[in-house]
């Protein structure tokens, strides 16, 4: 297969950050969600692999570190907002309950 997007060099890269994204995207639970999104990443991977798109398996994996990606930035930035703020709380709450 030809390499359309030029990515061989990045595949370990683009694999990690896909793993990591799954975990972040399921931490705490493992729903129904979960499967749904294995079973969505092997059919995108099916279709992009097969002769109708035609991509290789180092275009597919980037494509799919895309669309994993565009998925989890709203997910990171709910859990960045939670913990923004709840610690800065957390840690001045010993200090706070002594003043009042």
């Amino acid at each position: 297969m030809a390499s359309y997007l030029g990515m061989e060099a990045h595949t370990g890269f683009f694999i990690k950050a896909i793993s990591f994204l799954a975990v972040v995207m399921t931490l705490g639970e493992l729903s129904q969600r979960c499967y749904c999104w294995g079973a969505t990443v092997l059919l995108l991977w099916g279709m992009l692999s097969s002769e109708l798109v035609g991509l290789g398996s180092d275009d597919c994996i980037a494509v799919l570190a895309a669309l994993v990606f565009l998925r989890a930035v709203p997910l990171i930035y709910r859990r960045a907002l939670t913990v923004a703020a709840t610690y800065p709380l957390a840690l001045t709450f010993p200090y706070a309950k002594h003043i009042l």
